[in-house]
């Protein structure tokens, strides 16, 4: 059995430098350093909001219009418990829900022995303020390092909590720490960041883990037969069709774990965001050194190299306010923000040993711009979404970093968000250990809600009372944006960021708003004709801005990518009949003698019970890489013949011609 324990408890300072200032634990503060203006409520206008709110608009108010100041400070940092007290290292995403019922959302997290994050770990939660232990379970197989997600999936009005073992299963506890069910083993990897959707939409919510599907007794569904997310999937319904399918790098499967599509490309970590404008979803994969943007079908839109190699879990939300999806990772030298055509927007020098950590996004300040939040191996960041200006640097951390992330949220029920991050001294035995919670000490930041519950979060894809919706609402319509907590409106202004570095900038003038408004409305009329422009571009058969590569198309240098339907129309089937093949002019001769009679472009492609691809009857050879789906015509690609590897700009596109091929 579990032991659990409960009561009040001090905290532990931590450490706080650059910016950070440590909040005291009695008497009053002399306050953080100076920065730049203040937010008091105004006394001319009763209707004021609080600083951080949005509230009612009185036109005949000239007050300055609130934006939230960035004072961070430490609130709290938890590294000694009385039970398992040797269990006190954190490598893995804290997530935020309401455990014990009352107003203070709880954290949750996983703490495993030194040296030992592959071994058993302590299943504990604290109250957000971090003066109460609400849960200690030990003795339950948790791995080390699990992930973790929290949902009501038995509607008894609680959350449960799911956890990886060390065995590689899945385990889930009742809200006050009683173990529920467990899996049989899937050889789950100990880092495998579990989460919970409702994929048939019958208001019984199912769990999953990389590719594995259970529903919510723990009896399998399905298991999809390629990637698993790099351990992190995500549910989302991409097609539109009433079901979310479960969303990893290469593939969607529906929710018995069916193969949807599968392109295969590597694997790697997904996100979903509307990138085109059309109301339809994209998918972001970050996946072994490279982001690439698929469409819902899986057809690669483009493709960037990430400096410096790696790259965590994508991010996607509008960094630079532009109304615009942008795409942020963190890669093993620079933490990376792509713009929404792929090309770099900026890049800030980072820690990062193992390359595969996550960030998360919040417009702290509610000026309309975006923050980054990561953690790397010695600090937490800050950067301005707009150029990566860094907004905070703070040393009072330390990891081994695998895949985990800060999360955000209101954590201690004041109203306004804290950043949530765990700590482990793998490198650095004089750093914290255990959870830490940063604030705001001017209690400006933005209001937010009390609730992060797994990795893959989106803001429709749970309630405030941890409940599953049966059908979400679409987030890529709603706020298109993928692990952002921001569900705030920008009705700040487009202020300067303002900084805890010590950087002095202007306090918003009256009028600004409607200056930012229809500076915002400007943007998005230009984006939406440079769209529209697109479009006329594509349709006569050329590249548009939007559709060029920015970096590489699959490994390969900047391409045209033309447009989608020709993509679609020519990786689904032969080409148009009636269409005479076009020919080059000079050596037309001395090529047609090195082309087999025969010109069949696309031949219908089936996957065998082997793996295997068959074109017309015949298997191709074992080492030919080619986007084979079940009774879909294809078109290869990265294709491997026995005359060797036919490379063109780093990507392969074979046509087959009985049993020759020819590159395009």
């Amino acid at each position: 059995m579990p032991t659990t324990t409960a009561g009040s408890t001090g905290s532990e300072a931590g450490t706080a430098t650059d910016g950070a200032t440590v909040a005291p634990t009695t008497g009053t503060s002399s306050g953080p350093e100076t920065t730049d203006g203040t937010t008091g409520p105004d006394a001319t206008c009763v209707d004021t909001p609080p600083p951080g709110f949005a509230g009612r608009s009185d036109p005949t108010c000239a007050a300055a219009p609130q934006v939230g100041t960035f004072q961070p400070i430490l609130e709290w940092n938890r590294g000694a418990w009385a039970t398992a007290p040797t269990s006190d290292q954190v490598l893995m995403s804290p997530i935020v829900a309401s455990l014990d019922g009352d107003d203070v959302p709880d954290v949750a997290f996983v703490t495993y022995v030194f040296g030992d994050h592959y071994g058993p770990g302590v299943l504990r939660a604290m109250s957000g303020d971090g003066q109460k232990e609400v849960l200690n379970v030990e003795g339950q197989d948790v791995c080390g390092h699990s992930g973790l997600a929290a949902g009501d999936i038995d509607g008894d009005g609680q959350v449960e909590l799911v956890v990886v073992t060390t065995g590689g299963a899945v385990k889930v506890f009742e809200h006050d720490g009683t173990p529920k069910w467990t899996s049989p083993t899937y050889m789950l990897h100990c880092s495998t960041s579990p989460g919970i959707a409702d994929f048939d939409g019958d208001g019984s919510p199912e769990v999953f883990a990389g590719a594995v599907i259970l529903d919510a007794d723990g009896n399998e569904r399905g298991v999809g037969p390629h990637g698993n997310g790099f351990r992190i999937s995500l549910a989302a319904d991409i097609d539109e069709d009433g079901q979310q399918e479960l969303v990893v790098g290469n593939a969607a499967y529906d929710g018995l774990g069916g193969v949807e599509w599968f392109n295969m490309e590597s694997d790697g970590i997904p996100g979903v965001a509307d990138f085109t404008g059309d109301s339809k979803p994209e998918i972001v994969v970050s996946a072994a050194g490279t982001v690439r943007l698929q469409d819902n079908a899986g057809v690669v839109l483009w493709t960037s190299m990430v400096p410096g190699g790696g790259g965590g879990a994508p991010t996607i939300a509008d960094y630079d306010g532009d109304g615009e999806p942008e795409t942020g990772v963190a890669g093993s030298e620079y933490y990376v923000v792509f713009d929404t055509d792929g090309s770099l927007m900026w890049q800030a020098p980072i820690s990062e040993t193992e390359s595969a950590t996550g960030s998360i996004v919040y417009d702290f300040e509610g000026d309309g711009v975006a923050n980054v939040i990561h953690a790397d191996e010695n600090r937490v960041w800050v950067f301005s979404g707009v150029d990566g200006a860094v907004k905070l640097e703070f040393a009072g951390h330390g990891s081994a970093t695998q895949l985990e992330s800060p999360a955000v949220a209101n954590v201690d029920g004041d109203g306004q968000v804290e950043i949530v991050f765990g700590n482990n001294q793998f490198y650095d035995p004089a750093a914290p250990k255990g959870i830490s919670v940063i604030g705001d000490e001017a209690l400006s930041w933005r209001p937010g809600r009390k609730i992060w519950n797994q990795f893959a979060y989106s803001i429709t894809n749970v309630a405030d009372d941890g409940t599953i919706p049966a059908m979400p609402v679409h987030n890529w319509t709603a706020h298109n944006n993928y692990r952002s907590g921001d569900d705030s409106p920008p009705d700040g202004t487009a202020a300067p960021e303002r900084r805890a570095r010590g950087v002095d900038l202007p306090i918003p003038v009256p009028g600004h708003r409607a200056a930012a408004v229809g500076q915002r409305r400007q943007r998005r009329r230009l984006a939406a004709d440079r769209r529209r422009h697109d479009r006329r571009v594509r349709g006569h058969g050329r590249a548009g801005d939007a559709a060029r590569l920015a970096g590489v198309l699959r490994g390969g240098p900047a391409r045209r990518v033309r447009d989608r339907d020709r993509l679609r129309r020519r990786r689904c089937g032969l080409r148009q009949p009636g269409r005479p093949r076009r020919r080059r002019r000079g050596g037309v001769q001395a090529r047609q003698q090195r082309r087999p009679a025969v010109d069949a472009v696309l031949q219908p492609a089936r996957l065998t019970g082997s793996g295997r691809c068959e074109v017309d009857g015949r298997t191709l050879c074992a080492a030919v890489d080619l986007l084979c789906t079940r009774g879909s015509p294809v078109i290869g690609a990265r294709t491997r013949s026995a005359h060797g590897v036919r490379p063109h700009g780093g990507a392969t596109v074979m046509q087959f011609t009985g049993n020759s091929s020819r590159s395009r």
